[in-house]
């Protein structure tokens, strides 16, 4: 019992619980406005959402070009306050050179409808990609935060954008539908990355800038890794929408299966609100190999027992509930949930090895690991997806992660056998 309040007390020291009770906040609040603009919408016009999302999701990465995450290692480090001033400040130059040209390829492939079958996708995608600016630039800011562990101010960022997003979503796609969601999308993204600059201009008030040499070859040893391991993790985590995308006729079955993907939300954000929460722990603790070892060992035991817990409530009780909320009209997503559920957990299997991997400043080991995976896992489910239609895609996804988990678990044990060698 003093051992389970000791860990308590250490993780709320570190900020773990503001920033869980804020995202835990966030999704309450943002998955209910979620259900209500399905409940609002069509089955189609919420698939067309999950796949504009997708699809900007992946140009935000493009953009970021892994800024954020060399940000997230070298903010996180032991050096002088002016020099991590300095390297997060060439990180926000860097994404916003990179952002625009980013968006003008998204305008020109629209215009050769080259991102759907569905003409409503290509028409509307240059309007939603505007917000790829905001977003890339609102991820450096954030994560800068995290590294110098400022979880109360992440948290009080993330919830006031939320709320005020949330807000603007629910009474403009009342009022103009599935057009009001994305122009009030947009306006809460631009919001929340407005509030961020203006939070951490008040943290550099009183911090001198100090120069650094080579700025942009220090940002790019982590971020060139980290930006093709994030992509290509997006586009397998993701890879059964954007085959669905193409494959599949049936724009109903894509909207029961996008409201799917939509109510993941809620268990994804355990996933990353644990990651964000152990990565500076992680860099750390990295010098000091035994060290490292407890502390890694120590919070994945815990969140495959947390994992586990949820999953099994999740495909327990979701389905009844949403059949009571919506009155039968989203239950042919329920087996889509269920399934991508189990995909969920085997990919926690993973998650904070990938993590410990960036701390120990093995990011490279995370592309190669993705890099591997994603063949394997783009042609077992266009098989499936071919097979067995749109179920398929949910195998599909169970498969690709249990190929990725196998993987980067073998990267993990040879550098964890490392370190043990060496504190020997």
């Amino acid at each position: 019992m003093n051992r389970a309040s000791r860990f308590l007390n250490d993780i709320w020291k570190k900020g773990f619980f503001h920033l869980l009770t804020s995202n835990l906040l966030m999704q309450v609040v943002g998955f209910g406005s979620q259900l209500f603009v399905a409940w609002i919408l069509s089955p189609e016009d919420v698939g067309r959402i999950r796949i504009m999302q997708t699809f900007v999701g992946l140009a935000v990465i493009v953009a970021g070009l892994g800024f954020n995450t060399s940000v997230l290692k070298l903010c996180s480090e032991s050096r002088p306050a002016g020099e991590k001033k300095y390297l997060f400040r060439k990180a926000v130059a860097y994404t916003w050179l990179v952002c625009l040209p980013v968006y003008g390829v998204i305008v020109g492939c629209s215009h050769r409808n080259m991102f759907s079958t569905d003409p409503a996708i290509n028409a509307l995608l240059p309007l939603f990609g505007l917000a790829l600016i905001p977003q890339a630039v609102n991820r450096v800011m954030i994560v800068y935060l995290q590294a110098l562990k400022y979880f109360k101010e992440m948290a009080a960022i993330q919830i006031l954008s939320k709320l005020i997003s949330i807000g603007l979503i629910i009474g403009a796609t009342w009022v103009w539908g599935l057009m009001g969601f994305i122009l009030a999308s947009l306006g809460g993204m631009l919001f929340s990355a407005g509030f961020a600059q203006w939070r951490v201009n008040r943290l550099h008030l009183h911090v001198e800038t100090a120069v650094t040499e080579r700025p942009f070859r220090q940002h790019w040893f982590y971020a060139r890794f980290s930006f093709l391991a994030n992509a290509i993790g997006q586009i397998s985590l993701y890879l059964d929408l954007y085959l669905i995308n193409y494959l599949i006729e049936d724009k109903e079955q894509v909207g029961y299966y996008g409201f799917a993907v939509t109510l993941m939300l809620a268990l994804h954000l355990i996933t990353g609100t644990v990651q964000q929460a152990v990565t500076p722990y992680f860099s750390e603790k990295a010098p000091n190999g035994q060290e490292f070892l407890r502390v890694y060992h120590k919070y994945n035991r815990l969140f495959m027992i947390v994992s586990a817990a949820c999953a099994t409530t999740s495909i327990a009780l979701v389905p009844p509930i949403i059949h009571w909320i919506f009155r039968g009209k989203y239950d042919a997503s329920m087996v889509y949930f269920q399934l991508l559920t189990i995909g969920w957990f085997v990919r926690n299997l993973f998650a904070l090895k990938g993590v410990a991997l960036l701390g120990m400043g093995r990011i490279h080991l995370n592309f190669y690991s993705v890099l591997l995976a994603l063949p394997i896992s783009a042609f077992s489910t266009f098989v499936l997806i071919r097979e067995f239609g749109m179920v398929g895609a949910s195998f599909g996804v169970i498969v690709g992660t249990a190929v990725t988990w196998a993987i980067v678990g073998l990267q993990l044990r040879r550098v964890l056998a490392e370190l043990k060698v060496q504190g020997a």
